[in-house]
């Protein structure tokens, strides 16, 4: 069978990661976190003492970034050390990783990982330029959306997972704020790829939107597998 990459595109509290690891493991294709990927380098970059004051150059001119990809699971290692996963979804992370991807010197490093990862295809890639710049031959490419108050609700309740004391009305400024700045920022902003499907996942169960994903997924391996243009 023919494999392809799709392209998991959209806005922090999406259900990406969740939706992307299921598809993944349905179609035994790696799995790629991108978002991971930055908010490996913001908790480094946080351990160093970094702040936005200081030029990041110096910081990041000898990084090594290691990362393990198989269906359904994604593994990442910043200059020999993993980030604990409490520290890498923590609200502070969260907002520091925002930031850092606005950096071209940043974006340039990732976006060589994702590339190589997902050179030989058959790869799940989640991210939020990921069909728009990073990998724009994707074979399919999906931008996966919810109104701002699902996604602040699906970010509250992680945060209340992880035992982190916020308020509904506090993630829902940050989701708003970061969401703007993602969708504004000069290189490789958060938009939809002008070929890519867009999902609206407000009202959807999560196996609902898998279902829709690997409805459109499967008529593009039909296509690519009989030589039909599309």
């Amino acid at each position: 069978m023919s494999l392809i990459n799709i392209a998991l595109d959209g806005p922090a509290g999406s259900g990406k990661s969740t939706v992307g690891k299921i598809v993944s493991l349905r179609l035994s294709y790696d799995y790629l976190d991108t978002g991971m990927i930055y908010r490996g380098i913001a908790w480094w970059l946080s351990a160093m003492g970094w702040e936005e004051s200081i030029d990041i150059t110096g910081l990041i001119s000898n990084l090594e970034i290691i990362s393990w990809i198989e269906p359904g699971f994604c593994r990442i290692i910043i200059n020999g050390i993993e980030p604990p996963s409490d520290k890498l979804y923590s609200r502070e992370i969260s907002d520091l990783s925002s930031k850092i991807s606005a950096y071209g010197e940043i974006r340039d490093i990732v976006n060589k990982v994702i590339k190589i990862l997902a050179g030989e295809k058959g790869t799940v890639v989640e991210g939020r330029d990921i069909g728009s710049v990073v990998l724009p031959q994707a074979e399919v490419k999906i931008f996966l959306t919810a109104s701002n108050e699902e996604l602040a609700r699906r970010r509250y309740m992680d945060f209340q997972k992880m035992g982190e004391t916020v308020s509904y009305e506090t993630v829902l400024a940050e989701i708003v704020g970061r969401n703007i700045r993602d969708s504004n920022r000069e290189i490789a902003p958060l938009k939809m790829a002008s070929d890519a499907i867009h999902i609206d996942s407000t009202n959807l169960k999560i196996q609902e939107v898998v279902d829709k994903i690997l409805t459109i997924v499967n008529d593009r391996l039909s296509r690519c597998f009989t030589g039909l243009p599309g």
